[in-house]
């Protein structure tokens, strides 16, 4: 059974049909298509950055200048050869542990009103298709005795899109058009706890002292509601030709996410929070 959620979702170009739509929707919608594999690094790339320039002269300072750049994207230019299903994988949530024999963790992300949510993740158009939000209405909870990533699994739309030229085919690329709401499941994942380098500044630190003591511990330590969190994975469509897609989401916390951690005898323990991890990175001293 999947999970509840709510999606919100932005246009993107190829829903604009005759409608004249806000312009600032679809400059991010064409910043996606420019970013995405089978455009980006290509000519076509070079002559929609052109076309998109010329538009924006065209339509003047407060113009709008997505009526100029739509009369430059032709239905006949890009053209839909394919549709396919995929599920796609995106990080939830972080659970870390310190490297000592029996320690473990337990998640706990709690959902008091159905007013609430766990979690968003808010998906790229990748290929000029609409930006997706997912809004999970359900809490989650999840002990493991070894770091893991807990992954949301959702049932995504893709369509491979055929540029051509005066009927030669210039380029081919997907573009993520929905995502089903009905097909959304949580997966758990071994996943090695990053050292510190990369994850940008230390937020706070915490220690444990267990050196002397004869029994485990259990700590309980928190992320803060509203923490946000990027990722970025490839993805390989194998059922359109083997098109390549770049999934780019930003995961923001709801609610608070509540990690209770049991900490075994005779170590000192250090728990910090980087301003580019959800999640805390442990050093044990023996």
């Amino acid at each position: 059974m999947g999970l509840a959620a709510e999606i919100i979702a932005v246009p993107g170009l190829a829903d604009a049909g005759n409608a004249t739509p806000p312009d600032a929707p679809y400059a991010g919608a064409v910043r996606d298509l420019l970013a995405t594999p089978g455009i980006a690094g290509t000519g076509v790339e070079g002559e929609l950055r052109q076309a998109l320039g010329q538009a924006i002269e065209d339509a003047g300072v407060g113009g709008r200048w997505w009526d100029a750049l739509r009369r430059r994207l032709t239905p006949e230019y890009h053209t839909i050869v394919g549709v396919d299903q995929q599920v796609i994988q995106l990080d939830g949530y972080w659970m870390t542990l310190p490297q000592a024999n029996g320690a473990k963790v337990k998640l706990t992300v709690s959902v008091e009103a159905s007013t609430e949510r766990s979690a968003s993740f808010t998906i790229a158009g990748i290929g000029g298709g609409p930006q997706v939000t997912l809004m999970l209405k359900e809490g989650l909870v999840h002990e493991t005795s070894a770091a893991e990533r807990v992954l949301l699994s959702a049932e995504a739309t893709f369509q491979q899109i055929v540029v051509t030229r005066q009927g030669e085919v210039i380029a081919t690329y997907p573009r993520l058009v929905a995502i089903d709401d009905r097909q959304l499941e949580w997966s758990f994942h071994p996943g090695d706890s990053p050292s510190g380098e990369g994850l940008g500044e230390p937020l706070s630190s915490r220690g444990f002292d267990q050196s002397t003591s004869e029994g485990s511990t259990t700590a309980t330590l928190k992320i803060a509601r509203g923490t946000v969190w990027e990722i970025s994975a490839g993805l390989t469509l194998a059922s359109l030709g083997g098109l390549e897609a770049r999934i780019s989401a930003k995961v923001a916390y709801q609610e608070g996410v509540a990690l209770e951690y049991q900490l075994p005898p005779r170590h000192r323990y250090l728990a910090t929070r980087y301003a580019n991890f959800p999640a805390y990175v442990w050093t044990v001293e023996a």
